[in-house]
């Protein structure tokens, strides 16, 4: 096939040889998605490593979005802008996927390449995923404190919504809605521009998908919410940057 270009190198860390192929249309992208036939290959996130870094340093990609928890990755750009926190307690905010030595090295090279930047130059990781929400576990521990707070039922539906494989019963349904109407409430008192908003959307987001009839329900919504949050993160560094 024509259309077919062979990347020579296949080890991490290593120069870009092949990439000036593409790098034309790579270059010419507002979101580009890189995908994957399967999860947990290592080959995959080696070539995954070696193309940000690419992108990074040749094409002046400054927003990566990485199929994670949108709550939990902001554990992470934490850590690669501003040197907060700590790697591997930031590291378990990610979903189980990243969890791994090639993503972790990634993470060091994007936190010592924004060393190397100024602010506007940096480098941003953010998640787009809402199966499972750290905001939620961060509302219900106190962390994350409502202006509005919450009723004892939608506490009892945050506490039920951590077991994901957890069959909803008709008399849970009346619950659920309930913690959705009070989180919209909460929503409401905040800009939209708001990190914290579209945190607390990811929990209704969770909602929606976790209430769901079955698991191709439920990726029919998560796919639809992880779009609709890559577009928001899109207008998000627009209006900030």
């Amino acid at each position: 096939d024509n259309n077919l270009i062979e990347i020579e190198s296949k080890q991490p860390n290593s120069t870009f040889a092949n990439f000036e192929h593409f790098s034309g249309v790579l270059s010419k992208n507002k979101i580009l998605a890189i995908g994957e036939v399967t999860h947990g290959v290592k080959e995959f996130m080696d070539f995954r490593g070696t193309l940000i870094k690419h992108l990074v340093t040749k094409l002046n990609y400054k927003v990566i979005v990485v199929e994670s928890d949108f709550s939990g990755a902001q554990l992470i750009n934490d850590y690669i802008l501003y040197g907060k926190g700590d790697k591997q307690a930031s590291m378990m905010g990610m979903l189980g996927i990243w969890r791994n030595k090639e993503f972790v090295e990634i993470i060091d090279w994007l936190k010592e390449y924004n060393l190397t930047q100024t602010f506007a130059n940096k480098v941003k990781l953010y998640g787009c995923d809402m199966q499972t929400t750290l905001t939620a576990a961060w509302i219900g521990n106190g962390s994350i404190k409502l202006k509005k707070g919450l009723s004892d039922d939608s506490r009892k539906a945050l506490t039920m919504m951590q077991d994901i494989f957890y069959k909803v019963k008709s008399a849970d349904k009346e619950i659920l809605q309930k913690l959705k109407s009070e989180l919209n409430d909460e929503i409401a008192l905040l800009p939209d521009t708001s990190r914290l908003s579209r945190s607390i959307l990811t929990v209704v987001q969770s909602i929606d998908y976790f209430q769901a009839g079955d698991w191709y329900q439920r990726n029919k919504i998560r796919d639809k919410c992880m779009a609709e949050n890559v577009a928001w993160l899109y207008e998000y560094e627009k209006k900030n940057n």
